[in-house]
């Protein structure tokens, strides 16, 4: 375990000295977690999301304000996803809508539409959503049994 959390390290300080987020990006694998990876397209829609999210502009000090944690926060998801594979535990869409209709004052049409407009991927998003859920029935079920 100790090695993978070096080699996760390791990746993701090569990546600070070798990417800028402002020039044009592909889709590059950019860290790699086990089996699971975090591409580039991955870390730019979750700075942007973040940075819509919190209704801050979207410039390159943001930007590089935010890098940092949105390639932190993307591990950790991953960390949790590939943990949450060893278990039972099912996505449920009820707790997801609710936790959706709770950001968006009753309205995950116009949150989609407003996604949409700014160019980021909702599908992500929802994605980070349900892990977190998830691990929070998983982290429930371990410490209640």
């Amino acid at each position: 375990m100790k090695n993978k959390i070096i080699i996760v390290l390791i990746q993701f300080i090569m990546f600070f000295f070798t990417t800028n987020l402002a020039s044009e990006i592909d889709n590059k694998i950019v860290v790699k977690v086990e089996n699971e990876v975090i591409t580039s397209y991955e870390i730019k829609n979750k700075i942007l999301t973040t940075l819509f999210l919190a209704n801050q502009e979207i410039n390159q000090s943001n930007v590089n304000k935010y890098k940092k944690s949105a390639v932190d926060q993307l591990i950790l998801n991953r960390l949790k996803s590939i943990e949450l594979s060893k278990y039972k535990i099912k996505n449920n869409d009820i707790k997801t809508s609710e936790y959706l209709n709770s950001i968006s004052s009753n309205d995950i049409g116009g949150l989609i539409e407003n996604f949409k407009k700014n160019g980021l991927s909702f599908d992500i998003y929802k994605k980070e959503i349900e892990t977190h859920l998830m691990w929070q029935e998983l982290i429930f079920k371990l410490y209640t049994d």
